[in-house]
């Protein structure tokens, strides 16, 4: 019995060294078949890609990065200026002066709020482009000048009839005589002037 045993352990052992050993292989293989897959499904992040993913998750991409259908990262220079709901903005800028020169002209401030006034800037006259593309920001000199002008004309009408006023008030203190002959014949105040015009919209 204990040969036959013997035997049939033998036979277990020398028979299926060569099944068992490619069962084992087979399995190793599963095994790292299985460990590829996660590491392509999860892989092992660094600290740059975990600032990243937490970034991303935090915050949606900005709209130059959505119009540009790619990531939006935390050192996008574009992001501060252009958030998710201010798509309209970039893309008047976007027509107007391109991505790519809208970046090399802000870069070339080195302090932040000079990078922010620049974007106003740029935003602003991108803005009124819009809305008229013969004139742009040189449209709204114009009609700030003719108010100007408008309120220098009344300011000189409005001191015109002070003028007169004044004369007939020292007329009627000290009498016609002691007021001179020019006076007697005061000419009639000016009259005011109409509404100003419409203020630029």
């Amino acid at each position: 019995m204990a040969n036959n045993d013997g035997c049939k352990d033998s036979g277990v052992n020398s028979g299926g060294s060569g099944s068992g050993g490619r069962g084992i292989q087979e399995m190793k293989l599963a095994i790292n078949f299985h460990a590829m897959e996660d590491r392509h499904k999860h892989p092992i992040e660094s600290g740059r890609d975990r600032r990243i993913t937490s970034f991303l998750n935090q915050n949606p991409a900005c709209a130059s990065c959505r119009y540009q259908r790619r990531k939006c990262t935390p050192d996008c220079p574009m992001a501060p200026f252009f958030p998710p709901d201010r798509m309209s903005d970039f893309l008047n800028v976007q027509r107007l002066f391109g991505v790519s020169n809208v970046i090399k002209l802000i870069s070339k401030f080195g302090k932040p709020d000079e990078r922010a006034a620049a974007m106003r800037s740029i935003k602003q006259e991108a803005k009124v482009r819009a809305r008229d593309p013969i004139l742009g920001s040189y449209g709204i000199v114009l009609e700030l000048n003719k108010h100007i002008l408008h309120a220098r004309t009344l300011l000189n009408n409005l001191c015109q009839q002070l003028t007169f006023c004044r004369a007939q008030h020292h007329r009627h203190l000290h009498g016609d005589s002691s007021f001179g002959t020019n006076s007697m014949h005061a000419p009639p105040p000016p009259p005011l002037l109409s509404q100003p015009p419409p203020a630029p919209a």
